[in-house]
């Protein structure tokens, strides 16, 4: 089940994050991952005034995933001048751990891999592994007069993605929030939002090695145009949006999510001086992109799930420099997910109530 779907969903208990993934984009989906991927966890309760029971401590929220994506051009070969298809799958291992009705420790860690010819690994096939998230966080409360509920975490994430490396990240560190509301007709609407800080070894990315085997020492200044990518890393992000969950029976949802994020990069190196006026014209502190999703989810029974669903990533500018259509363009991955709720099938074999 995709994170849309247990947010608003499973929004009376805690949902799991989904980062997108598309493998033909991996610089940007990784990207993702760590910004966002993504947002706040909430729990969101309907309102009573009886003092409900206290939780046990268990694994509340922990799941297995796998799913399958695709990017929405792989079903049309003309839609661009050139056909490339993206087609992969994906396991996720996200365990949950609740101490109490309020706190709460979350993992997540993905491995992925690309059926079709891939444009960002060393080998057809090769498996991926995405960076380690860690999160604690709690659940909140209610406001007793708007009874909209505010929640948060802090997450902690580890680069152990090739991306990652690439990129020299250190460490991440993102503290989220998350106000949403539940109506009495099966509505959830979320706000969310998380400020993340990283950590980087370079300011750019770089290569593993130099590509010309003549440079002896990769650390001469020589050398230094076949180590460094160029492209600047981002030191901090903020990524906020808005959600909106319909379900008219208990075991069907409906989900969409629209969010926005902002990138802020290192400032550019020392120029000569009579450069700096052009180069201080030109340069670009910030980028900026969207991410929309919609899913459908249903609990085919109690251990098991299945959602489909759509994600688009918009950089906003193309190549062309016109703007992407937000809802739907050439970065739109479709995906199946089926989810395993290992509390509740834990549960069920040991016959007792979730």
């Amino acid at each position: 089940m995709s994170a849309l779907a247990r947010k608003l969903h499973k929004a009376r208990a805690m949902y799991s994050g989904r980062p997108l993934q598309s493998s033909n984009h991996a610089g940007l989906v990784g990207l993702i991952a760590i910004v966002a991927s993504f947002v706040a966890h909430a729990q969101v309760s309907t309102a009573s005034s009886a003092v409900p029971p206290k939780a046990k401590p268990g694994y509340r929220g922990s799941a297995l995933t796998y799913g399958h994506q695709a990017t929405a051009y792989t079903f049309d070969r003309a839609a661009e001048p050139q056909y490339n298809p993206t087609w992969s799958h994906r396991l996720g291992i996200i365990p949950e751990w609740h101490f109490n009705d309020q706190l709460f420790v979350r993992g997540r860690l993905f491995l992925g891999q690309e059926f079709t010819a891939s444009d960002s690994t060393n080998h057809r096939n090769e498996v991926e592994l995405s960076d380690l998230a860690l999160e604690v966080g709690v659940s909140g409360f209610t406001e007793p007069f708007t009874r909209i509920r505010i929640g948060g975490d802090v997450r902690v994430t580890l680069p152990t993605s090739k991306l990652s490396h690439g990129a020299t990240r250190l460490l991440a560190i993102g503290p989220g929030l998350a106000l949403s509301r539940t109506f009495g007709f099966g509505l959830t609407v979320a706000y969310t939002g998380r400020y993340s800080y990283r950590f980087h070894r370079y300011t750019t990315g770089l290569n593993d090695a130099p590509s010309i085997a003549a440079c002896g020492n990769p650390l001469a200044a020589a050398c230094a145009e076949f180590l460094t990518t160029g492209r600047r890393n981002a030191h901090s992000d903020l990524t906020h949006g808005a959600a909106i969950g319909f379900a008219p029976i208990e075991k069907l949802s409906i989900n969409a999510a629209f969010h926005l994020s902002h990138l802020w990069l290192y400032p550019l190196a020392a120029v000569p001086a009579e450069l700096g006026p052009i180069t201080e014209a030109r340069d670009t502190p910030m980028r900026s992109f969207t991410n929309f999703e919609l899913a459908v989810s249903w609990q085919l029974f109690k251990p098991i799930g299945i959602t489909v669903g759509a994600s688009t990533f918009s950089p906003q500018l193309n190549t062309y420099g016109t703007r992407y259509f937000p809802l739907f363009n050439r970065n739109t991955t479709l995906y199946l997910d089926l989810s395993f709720d290992v509390e509740a099938a834990v549960s069920g074999l040991l016959g007792e109530s979730t």
